[in-house]
Parts: C-alpha cells; structure tokens; sequence
C-alpha cells in the first residue's frame, strides 16, 4: 500500500473521526432546543394565570366593594321609608330608587348593568333569623346574586375563565331605643308623658323657643324656653347644641336648668345650620361637621314648611342641596327635644323637670329679631335620632331611634 496514501488514509480516518466526535454535542444542543420552546410556552401561560388571578381578582373586589356600598345605601334607605311608613311597596321603591342613584355615581358605571328587578329587596320581622315576609316586618334585605353581576376578564381569559362574578347582600333596620339621642337645647310644655304625647297632637306646629313677647312659655320671666346642656350658659354652647352638638342624656325624671335670656344670636346661628346657613349666616358654627339637610326650602317660598311636603321632596329627589354638602341620612331637620313640666315657675335661671323625648319636624329657619320664635311640627315620642347599638336580636322600643346597618347573618362573608 502506498505510504503516502496510507498516511492521507489514516490522517482522513482521524479527521473524519474527530468531525463525528464535534458533532454530538451540537445534535444533543438542537435536540435541547426543541424541548425548551414548549416549556417557555407553559411558564408564559403560568405567569399569565398569575397575573390574571391577581389583576382580574383585584377588579372582582373593587366592584364588590362597589356592590355592597350601593347595597348598604340601598337598605338604609328602604328601612327608614318601612320605618316612617310600615309600607313594604313604599320601601321596596326607596331601596331600589337609592340603589339606581348610587350605581349612576362616578365610578360605578359596571353597576349600572344590574338590572332593577335584580336588586331583591326583602323584609323580616327578625333580624336573626332572618325570616322573609311577616305581619309588621322591621328589618329590611337587600342583595344581587352572583349570577347577575360579572364582568368580562381581562387576562384570566387565557385560561378559560370568561368572567369574575360578584354578589352581595345588606341588611338594615331600626336600633335599639336611644337612650341618649341628639337634644335640643330648647324645652316646650306638655302634660302627662309620652302616652298621650305630653297634650299635643300629631301635625300640631308647636313653639320650641319663645320671643320677647314671652306670652307661650309658663316657667316664670327672664326664660325664652331654652336650656342648658352640659357646657353653661355661654352662647357658643348654645349655638354650637342648636346645631347639634349635645351628645349627652335626658330622662323622664330628669332636671334641666333654664337659661334665661333671648340669645337671638346663637339659637338662629346653631339651628340654621340645618337649613343651609340663610343669611346673616351661622356665625362660628362648623358647617363641615353640621351640614345643613338636602332639603331646605331656600328662598324661604315654602315655609312654613310641613312634614308630609318634606318627605316628597326627599323621596322625588327634590333636593336644595347635593351631599356630600348637605347631610341625606338622619335627616338633619328632624331633631329630638325635651318635654318639660311647666307647672312649677322659674325666676330667672332654675331647674325644670323632664317628661320625657319627643321628636319634632323643624318647619322654617329662625329670624334674627327679638321676636324670634323657632317652630317645629310635632311628629310623636319615636323619631329618627343619632346614635347605634347593634346586636343579634335588638330589642326595639317606640321612643327615639335611628336607621342602623346589621350583620347580615345569613351570609358568610358578613
């Protein structure tokens, strides 16, 4: 055998062999390749999940919260018309009226795909359980399932899921009997106890503070039928409880001191604040803490206003004055007042005895003259006052009380 060409043989052997040695490595490369591709692609989808759950999750709570805010108006609003009127239709209307105005609110525009017949409004006569339908209901329920409220998904869709579901209930109802409501600090007459409505009438316009005429009040001279509560005789005390301030109690049984002196000033500045401050104002009152009722009458056109015209203008809406500037709930012109046995006279400052609370509609701001006389529409012993106990089966009286959210012990995630 040629040399030469055994060696060019035996050199190409190698060279050949050593190619085939390179080139596994490579073939085992490729093939490695091929197999990531299809892991990329599963990871990507993972991290989509991921961040699907946690995006469209995170928009699912929003319209939940959403949801249920709109709820809790919507009962409120139903339990005080059923309270007020012992009507379900007239409280069904209310709470689904309340629900349709908070779902046009700005940001609630995925709310507004709830269909009326949707939001199901319901009543009960306990509140634990809560037991739908009954002669004399006094909580009220209000909720939109799951199945009528979704919205589409953003990127939870590349996994299937083509909407997030949502669904909520509210429950609300009358507190337990306030012991301490909000007070006035003025005082009318009356006789007997809250049996017979101390002597007055429901309807009746009755006179709350006097005016330098003096001729309504029968506690003795120098009094215009105001009181001191808690803080003196100072007139920013009285202004400041005219507005609303007072947080303290009043019993049947109960002293109250007189505070004698017409203090025009301060009862017009603290008690107007409820009307929207008409001019000269209120003075030094807080109006961001005692805003003024949706409902005013400005301009004077409608006073004296009654009652029954109020509550229309409330329910229309026929409003002065739009919230948040303005108060809604409890309506900020219905106020509680002591009852005072007037039988025993006062010279100057001295102590009257309480009958007893009753809640009063106040029918027109105060004048700033001597002869201010402030004037309110007797509605009975049981109003709407400030103030919440809340429990599994409250115990409801017929004195003062306001419109309170509960647990709703049905659901879960209450």
């Amino acid at each position: 055998m040629n040399t030469k060409n055994g060696l060019l043989i035996h050199y190409g052997l190698r060279r050949t062999g050593y190619r085939l040695l390179e080139s596994k490595p490579r073939r085992v490369a490729m093939a490695q390749r091929g197999a990531i591709l299809p892991l990329v692609a599963v990871g990507i989808g993972a991290l989509l999940a991921v961040a699907g759950l946690a995006l469209d999750m995170g928009h699912g709570y929003l319209n939940k919260t959403r949801l249920q805010s709109a709820l809790d108006a919507s009962a409120l609003s139903g339990a005080k018309t059923l309270d007020e009127t012992t009507n379900t239709a007239l409280a069904t209307t209310a709470a689904q009226t309340a629900f349709t105005l908070n779902a046009g609110a700005s940001g609630n525009t995925e709310l507004q795909s709830i269909g009326i017949g949707n939001v199901i409004v319901e009543f009960s006569e306990s509140l634990n359980p809560f037991v739908p339908g009954g002669a004399n209901p006094r909580f009220v329920r209000v909720g939109v399932s799951a199945a009528d409220f979704s919205s589409p998904s953003w990127l939870l869709q590349t996994v299937g899921v083509a909407n997030v579901s949502v669904g909520a209930r509210a429950v609300a109802g009358p507190s337990p009997e306030l012991i301490c409501p909000e007070i006035l600090p003025v005082a009318p007459c009356g006789t007997g106890g809250p049996a017979n409505n101390y002597g007055y009438t429901v309807g009746q316009e009755v006179v709350l503070k006097t005016g330098s005429n003096n001729n309504n009040w029968e506690v003795g001279p120098g009094n215009y039928q105001n009181i001191q509560l808690n803080c003196g005789p100072g007139g920013s005390c009285l202004r400041d409880n005219m507005a609303g301030a007072y947080q303290g109690c009043a019993s049947p049984g109960d002293t109250v001191p007189t505070q004698p002196g017409n203090s025009v000033g301060p009862n017009a500045q603290g008690l107007n604040s409820r009307f929207g401050c008409p001019p000269p104002g209120c003075g030094g009152v807080d109006t961001s803490t005692y805003k003024p009722d949706v409902v005013t009458d400005a301009g004077g056109s409608g006073y004296p206003d009654t009652y029954s015209q109020y509550m229309t203008d409330r329910a229309t809406p026929n409003w002065d004055i739009q919230p948040p500037t303005a108060q809604y709930e409890p309506p900020r012109r219905v106020v509680t007042v002591p009852v005072i046995d007037c039988s025993t006279a006062v010279n100057g400052s001295g102590d009257v005895n309480v009958l007893g609370l009753a809640c009063l509609f106040l029918t027109r701001p105060a004048n700033h003259n001597g002869d201010q006389e402030i004037y309110g529409e007797f509605l009975g012993t049981s109003c709407i006052g400030q103030g919440s106990v809340p429990s599994a089966n409250p115990i409801i009286g017929l004195g003062p009380h306001t419109i309170i959210l509960y647990k709703d012990f049905g659901a879960a995630d209450s």
